[in-house]
């Protein structure tokens, strides 16, 4: 699962978010993860619900998740550190994006699991909770 910052003080800032959890889920599919990126599933869907229906349809969809992808910029975030909270709650491998850096690089050790370097497929399994 990918979470990162989705609202902005903008929507050209909130399309800026979206944008970029697509592009770090896309590329995650591409490492071979099977990926849920909640701010494609609700894009642009302001208005229609309290934002508190989307943060607590997250975290249900996070108990289906092995993992959390925890993008730069997640602490400004309050869904994300909901989120990040209950990931660590539920035993969830969380990683996290190190700054300067995006997942085309994480193979180098730019992304780490509660402090360890990241190694991508075909070594995914064992990043996964038993």
């Amino acid at each position: 699962m990918v979470c990162g910052p989705y609202r902005a003080d903008t929507h050209w800032g909130t399309t800026r978010n979206i944008e970029r959890a697509r592009s770090t889920a896309a590329t995650l599919w591409g490492q071979g993860w099977d990926v849920f990126c909640p701010h494609m599933n609700t894009a642009h869907f302001d208005g229609i619900c309290d934002d508190s229906v989307w943060l607590a349809f997250g975290l249900r969809m996070m108990t289906h998740c092995d993992a959390v992808y925890m993008m730069r910029g997640w602490t400004a975030s309050e869904g994300s550190l909901m989120e990040h909270d209950m990931a660590l709650k539920m035993g969830k491998d969380v990683i996290y994006e190190r700054p300067g850096h995006s997942p085309h690089h994480c193979p180098d050790a730019a992304c780490t699991i509660r402090g360890m370097a990241v190694q991508r497929p075909p070594e995914v399994d064992v990043l996964r909770s038993g």
